[in-house]
């Protein structure tokens, strides 16, 4: 059923590609495919690693593998003095068509294992599994046999060894159209033992998610999620037998179901073949024992291991196998987040506090614990106690029962000298050795690094570790900006991966489509740190003004600007210039570029200053030389109570933002105006455009061609979001009515907006639209007293299956061009353009650009001359996340 649905898709493909030649639409200039940007090479991503220990003390290790473009699984196994032992490049698990996903891996007691992930090969993610022997060989068929491949999704899979040599499966189920639980068991000689697809383990009304499973040590599992069947979030468990049968209640036990939401719980077994159950709720942490036969041990709401803890996260839990249990968490309670645990004895009483026990409390977060173990208990978590440090850093500790810490009491280093390390995976042997797998960043994009602490906190694989995984291949190039160079050609910047750190690149491209930079792109300041959020504005001279976060700086992001020449040579200092040395101290992001007229630039950004005091909007102007023209420190552009977000510049300099001067759940959107000098122009504290109740977010602006402004938003003040504008006169006063004109108020949520004006100053809106239930793109017009011209409910711009998503719009004249991310064929995302004429109506049904089988994202317009127009996108038809045009004339 699946190659028909396939074959109809490809069909309608070549239906649809033909469109393109039919009068009075855009026509494609560069060939079908458009022209590629740019897709460098360089030192490909391995992420999110799992782990099983095999009796012999060998360790074996799973995890996400881009070396060959789309995202495979890879293994490896490690001996018990650190070395590989299946080859420098590991072992494939499954590097069949498009992504395979969320690995998880047990021990299969032949000294190999068995592998589950979710995989897209058919165009929706199925349930498959792998099994490889003791040398690495794959013992069932190549990439894998299916564990459950109906249509509508299958995700998250979760594995417990079934005490036969197999496993049993469970995971996320979208069949019924909702989110369902089901399961399947295994044997080693990858056999399906029960009914073709699975057992459904709940299919309650509602949303079932957020799962784990624990093996109930007598061949079957206990399995605890999320569960919505009431509305709010409570959480369920149910046992299966090694038949597939549930042993509990029908649909799950209630471990925790009243009027507050439980979500994210935490298992482990008690040793009796129940359950240990730990979630969050409003205000506290609480627990739960299930016993082997379906009953609450506990009275409702279950063990209180901590008060006070709204903002604490999620607990984590290990079992001690006679009923009682070591938990963690982070809490934000007394400034930065600090590391608390809480032992709860097999009598169910708990025996730190009824708020849990600081573990650690140093300044810098100390986030994300871990635990193995059953008495004592190894811990790692994410410490950013280290300024000097490339980010946080793991660190480890050993507590026993009676609270005494094994190890030194702040902690053993883990990661030295790492980059971002995360996502840490830890066994713990019976031999009190704990072995520690993560992915870092520190030889450049994440690799898959493991380290072994011995009982006395001796690092067993020197300071570094030792390298699982790191291998070459394509790497994503994303997050493109592409405008007019004022000389018929294009500009583009974009984050690009191909050091194992996102720097900004640049390219230019002229009218016939030819690159006209080196072909791999022109860096704007490469270094071995991460740069982001580019944003482009012109030279007036063929060239750019390039600016972008920078994280070369340990204490935070900063600004940094870059001018490339015509000939694409960078004319300022080499790293780029600071916008602002006279503030070092300062976190900075978000920022936004236009040109000044005068071959320079003005650019606003969001900058945090004290980190106890709230992030602020301030400026800075440079010249085609590089030189600052306002203060070294920038220009204060808002700097009121509460946190300003989402700051927008617009042509004539005027400034948009969400501010949370009025509390942090009642965001309103305020505005500026600047002069080339960097004066405020308007009233110090800005112009408040809506101080509506609730939530205003998302603003757009644009300077009209006769004066003023147009600000658009998102508004929930009317109970769900709905799209919003107002007027701004030159001095800022607003012109239609108070706190805004209701562009789109239809049921559900509308949201995103885009802006665009044409000629007359008419603003045509563009947004996402989920009255119908589906995500669609609306669009309307708005004349320049206020009136909505397309119809009260707007006009279509597509309402086709399944979800539109992340428009673009692009003002050409009297038409609108509006792009957007469509997956109407259900398999990947493709870019499809809609054209819209002065009175809203559409010149065709959804033009599509192009159906990379891989996936199309994230679609750019910009104009150059004339009719012409570029539409860009990332695209992963080689891989990893290349940039991608093509140009059309209208």
């Amino acid at each position: 059923m699946k190659w028909i649905s396939i074959l109809t898709v490809i069909f309608l493909l070549i239906l649809i590609l033909p469109t393109f030649g039919q009068e009075g639409l855009p026509q494609p200039v560069w060939g079908a495919e458009g022209k590629l940007i740019n897709d460098a090479p360089g030192n490909t991503l391995q992420q999110n690693p799992r782990m099983a220990q095999l009796s012999t003390g060998d360790s074996i290790m799973v995890f996400e593998d881009s070396r060959n473009g789309n995202t495979d699984i890879y293994a490896q196994k490690v001996d018990r003095e650190g070395k590989l032992l299946w080859g420098k490049l590991s072992q494939p698990v499954c590097t069949a068509a498009f992504d395979q996903l969320s690995p998880r891996v047990i021990a299969d007691r032949e000294g190999g294992a068995i592998i589950v992930w979710q995989d897209d090969r058919h165009g929706n993610f199925d349930i498959f599994a792998q099994r490889l022997d003791a040398a690495g060989v794959p013992a069932w068929p190549i990439d894998g046999v299916p564990i459950c491949s109906l249509s509508n999704g299958q995700i998250f899979p979760q594995m417990v060894e079934d005490g036969r040599g197999g496993a049993i499966i469970l995971w996320q189920d979208y069949r019924s159209g909702a989110e369902d639980l089901y399961a399947q068991r295994i044997d080693r000689e990858g056999r399906i033992l029960w009914p073709v697809d699975g057992v459904p383990v709940c299919t309650a009304p509602g949303s079932q998610w957020q799962a784990r499973l624990i093996s109930d040590a007598a061949g079957g599992a206990i399995a605890a999620w999320t569960d919505r069947r009431n509305g709010n979030a409570d959480l369920y468990a149910q046992r299966l037998d090694p038949f597939g049968r549930a042993i509990w209640k029908a649909e799950g036990v209630a471990v925790a179901a009243d009027e507050s939401d439980q979500e994210q719980a935490a298992l482990a077994s008690d040793g009796f073949q129940g359950a240990l159950i730990a979630w969050k709720n409003p205000d506290s942490l609480n627990l739960q024992r299930v016993g082997s036969d379906g009953n609450l041990i506990f009275s409702a709401p279950g063990i209180m291991i901590a008060k006070n803890a709204a903002g604490a996260s999620s607990p984590q839990i290990a079992g001690d196998g006679a009923g009682g249990a070591l938990l963690a968490w982070s809490d934000p309670k007394a400034g930065d987040p600090d590391l608390y645990v809480q032992y709860l004895n097999p009598a169910g009483q708990v025996q730190w506090g009824e708020e849990g026990r600081i573990l650690l409390t140093l300044r810098g977060a100390q986030t994300n614990p871990q635990i193995a173990g059953s008495g004592p208990w190894a811990i790692v978590w994410e410490d950013a106690r280290d300024k000097n440090s490339l980010g946080k850093q793991l660190y480890a500790q050993r507590i026993g029962k009676d609270g005494y810490y094994y190890w030194a009491v702040t902690g053993i280093l883990v990661s030295d000298k790492g980059v971002d390390p995360r996502e840490a995976e830890l066994l713990m042997d019976q031999s009190g050795e704990t072995l520690i797998c993560y992915q870092d960043r520190k030889r450049g994009n994440f690799d898959i690094f493991a380290q072994k602490l011995a009982s006395d906190a001796r690092l067993v694989w020197g300071k570094w570790g030792i390298v699982v995984s790191a291998v070459a291949g394509s790497v994503a190039q994303q997050e493109v900006r592409a405008i007019g160079d004022g000389k018929g050609g294009y500009l583009f910047a974009f984050e690009d991966f191909r050091n194992g750190f996102s720097n900004i690149y640049l390219q230019r491209i002229n009218a016939q489509g030819k690159l006209m930079w080196d072909r791999l792109g022109v860096p704007a300041a490469s270094g071995a740190f991460n740069q982001r959020n580019p944003r482009l504005s012109i030279d007036g001279e063929g060239g750019a003004i390039v600016v972008f976060e920078d994280f070369r700086d340990p204490a935070g992001g900063k600004i940094y600007a870059q001018r490339i020449d015509f000939a694409g040579q960078t004319v300022w200092e080499n790293g780029g210039i600071m916008l602002t040395p006279g503030s070092r101290a300062s976190q900075q992001s978000q920022p936004q570029i236009v040109p000044d007229g005068k071959n320079g630039a003005v650019v606003v950004f969001l900058d945090l200053r004290n980190p106890i005091n709230y992030t602020d909007i301030y400026g800075q102007r440079l010249d085609k030389l590089g030189k600052l023209l306002w203060s070294r420190a920038g220009n204060k552009v808002n700097a009121g109570n509460g946190n300003q977000d989402e700051v927008k510049l617009a042509e004539n300099l005027e400034v948009v933002w969400t501010d949370y001067r009025n509390g942090d759940r009642n965001s309103d959107i305020y505005a500026q105006k600047l002069d080339l000098s960097g004066a405020l122009l308007w009233t110090e504290d800005g112009v408040p455009v809506c101080e509506a109740p609730d939530s205003q977010r998302s603003p757009c602006i644009k300077s009209r061609h006769g004066g003023g402004t147009i600000v658009v938003w998102t508004d929930r003040g009317g109970g769900s979001f709905d799209i919003y504008a107002q007027r701004l006169d030159d001095l800022g006063r607003p012109q239609w009515i108070k706190d805004g004109l209701p562009v789109e108020q239809s049921a559900r949520t509308q949201q995103n907006p885009r802006l665009g004006l044409n000629p007359a100053d008419r603003a045509v809106i563009v947004w996402e639209d989920f009255r119908f239930g589906n995500w669609d793109i609306f669009a309307q017009q708005v004349d320049e007293n206020g009136h909505l011209t397309w119809g009260e409910a707007g006009t279509t711009v597509s309402e086709a299956e399944n979800t539109q998503y992340a428009p673009a719009l692009l003002q050409l004249k009297q038409n609108s061009i509006i792009a957007w991310e469509d997956y109407r064929n259900g398999q990947k995302y493709s870019i499809y353009l809609q054209i819209l004429g002065p009175s809203g109506e559409k010149t065709n049904e959804g033009l599509l650009v192009w159906a990379s089988r891989f996936g199309a994202r994230k679609p750019q317009l910009a104009s150059a001359k004339g009719n012409e127009f570029l539409a860009t996108w990332e695209d992963n038809r080689g891989g990893g996340s290349g940039i991608f045009a093509q140009k059309f004339t209208f």
